[in-house]
C-alpha cells in the first residue's frame, strides 16, 4: 500500500458546509420516514405490552430496548451506544425516546459525513461524494434502520467508527486507524469479520505490510483481552447457554421451509445488490488513476465470509446483518453511480430499442413479475406487512436493477472512467 500522493490543497469551506447541509437533509428525511403517521418503527411502536407513548415517540418500548441492552450479557459487552443514550439523558434531561433518537440519528449523520470525506479523498470530486451519499442513504438497512426485522441499535456507531477507520487506513494513519477500529469492535464485534479482507489488502503492499498488519493485530488483541475480562467478570452462564442455543438453531430457522428460505435469500439481495450491481456493471478508476480493485476485492472477501456466518449464527431476516461488507463499497459506489448516469444520458433510446427490442420486452416482463409478487406473494415472517413500505422498496429495487442492466446492455461504449484532465 504505497503512499498515495493526493493534492495538499484543501477544499473550500463551502464544499464542507454544503455537504453538511445535504447530509442533514438526508438524515431528516430518514427521521420523518420513521416517525410518519401509521409507521410501525421502533420509535413509534405500540402494542398491548407497550401501550404508553409520548407525544411522538414510543417511550415505554424504547426504555425496554435500552434496558435490554444494559442487562443482557450478550449486549452489555457493546456499551458505547447505550452509554451515549444514558449520557444524553443525564446531561440534557431528555427522555429515553428523545435520547435514543438524537444519539442514533446523530451517529448516522456522522457516518454519512465521514463517508463524504472518504469519497472526496478518493476521487477529489464533490459530485461523486454526493452520489455515494445517495448510495448510502438508499441502502435498505439504512432506509428501514429502526423498523421491524431490521432493529438497528449499535450499527450507527459501528458505521461511523469503521468509516473513520477506513479513512485512516487509506491515508495510512495507522495509530488513528487502530484507535477507531478498536472502538468499532467495542461498539459491535462483527467488525472482526472484516479482518480477512483488510489482511489481504495489507498483504498486497509490501512497503507498508508490517505496519498495516500490526495496526490490525493490536486492536484485535486488545478487544480479545476485553472480551475475556468481560466473560470472566460477569455471570453469563445462563445467558451464554441461551445465546448458544439460539445460534445453533439459526440455520434451521432461516431455512425452515421454502418461505423462510426465500426470505433469507431476499435479505442478502436487499442488503447488497443495489450498490454491488452498479459497481460491477459500471467499473471505475480513481481520478488519480489509483486502482479501486482493493476496495472491490475486500467487499467480495467480506461478503463471502459474512454471509454464511449470518446464516449459521443469526436470523437472516435482520437484513442489516448482511450490510457490513458494504463499508468497502459505499466509498466507491458514487463513481459508478455517476458513470451510470452519464451512460444513461448518452444512450440513443430510439435506435437502441429498435435494434435490441427484446431488452424492453424483458424489462417489461421483469417489472410485471415484480408487480405480481408485490400484489400476490406474502413475505412470510414479517410482523407488520403494510406499515413500513418494505415491500414497495423491494418492488422498486428489483425493477431498478433490471433497468440498470438494460441501460448497460444498450450502451455501445466501453464503460470506463475517462482519464483525469
Amino acid at each position: 500500500m504505497s503512499r498515495i500522493q493526493l493534492p495538499t490543497a484543501s477544499f473550500p469551506a463551502s464544499v464542507w458546509w454544503k455537504a453538511a447541509l445535504a447530509v442533514t437533509c438526508f438524515t431528516l428525511l430518514l427521521v420523518a420516514h420513521h416517525l410518519a403517521p401509521g409507521s410501525m418503527s421502533m420509535l413509534t411502536f405500540q402494542g398491548e405490552t407497550f401501550p404508553e407513548q409520548g407525544r411522538f415517540l414510543a417511550e415505554d418500548y424504547l426504555q425496554f430496548v435500552v434496558d435490554f441492552h444494559q442487562e443482557n450479557p450478550a449486549f452489555v459487552r457493546r456499551p458505547l451506544t447505550t452509554q451515549l443514550v444514558s449520557r444524553l439523558q443525564y446531561f440534557f434531561g431528555l427522555s429515553v425516546g428523545w435520547a435514543f433518537l438524537l444519539a442514533n440519528f446523530s451517529l448516522l449523520w456522522g457516518a454519512a459525513y465521514a463517508l463524504f470525506g472518504l469519497t472526496l479523498r478518493l476521487f477529489q470530486r464533490p459530485e461523486i461524494a454526493y452520489w455515494s451519499l445517495i448510495g448510502f442513504f438508499t441502502t435498505f438497512s439504512l432506509c428501514f434502520a429502526f423498523f421491524p426485522k431490521i432493529y438497528s441499535y449499535d450499527e450507527p456507531m459501528q458505521y461511523l467508527l469503521l468509516l473513520l477507520a477506513l479513512l485512516f487506513w487509506w491515508r495510512q494513519r495507522w495509530l488513528l486507524f487502530g484507535l477507531t477500529f478498536a472502538l468499532s469492535l467495542l461498539s459491535r464485534e462483527s467488525g472482526l469479520l472484516l479482518l480477512p479482507a483488510l489482511g489481504w489488502w495489507a498483504w498486497q503492499h509490501p512497503p507498508t505490510r508490517q505496519r498495516a498488519l500490526l495496526a490490525l493485530l493490536v486492536p484485535t488483541l486488545l478487544y480479545g483481552a476485553y472480551y475475556l475480562s468481560f466473560f470472566y467478570g460477569v455471570d453469563t452462564s445462563a445467558e451464554a447457554r441461551k445465546l448458544l442455543s439460539e445460534r445453533q438453531d439459526a440455520l434451521d430457522y432461516n431455512f425452515a421451509n421454502l418461505r423462510f428460505a426465500r426470505e433469507s435469500l431476499v435479505s442478502v439481495g436487499l442488503a447488497a445488490v443495489w450498490p454491488a450491481i452498479v459497481v460491477v456493471l459500471f467499473p471505475t478508476k480513481s481520478t488519480f488513476g489509483v486502482s479501486l480493485k482493493p476496495w472491490k476485492t475486500a467487499f467480495w472477501i467480506s461478503l463471502a465470509i459474512n454471509t454464511p456466518v449470518i446464516f449459521l449464527t443469526a436470523r437472516a431476516q435482520e437484513t442489516r446483518l448482511f450490510a457490513l461488507p458494504l463499508l468497502f463499497l459505499w466509498p466507491i459506489v458514487g463513481a459508478s453511480f455517476a458513470r451510470f448516469w452519464s451512460v444513461f444520458q448518452a444512450v440513443d433510446w430510439g435506435a437502441g430499442l429498435r435494434e435490441k427490442w427484446y431488452l424492453f420486452i424483458g424489462f417489461s416482463l421483469v417489472f410485471l413479475g415484480n408487480l405480481w409478487i408485490y400484489l400476490k406473494v406474502t413475505i412470510p415472517t414479517g410482523f407488520y406487512k403494510t406499515d413500513n413500505w418494505q415491500d414497495e422498496y423491494l418492488l422498486l429495487l428489483s425493477s431498478l436493477v433490471a433497468f440498470i442492466v438494460m441501460v448497460r446492455l444498450l450502451s455501445s461504449e466501453n464503460v470506463t472512467t475517462p482519464s483525469p484532465k
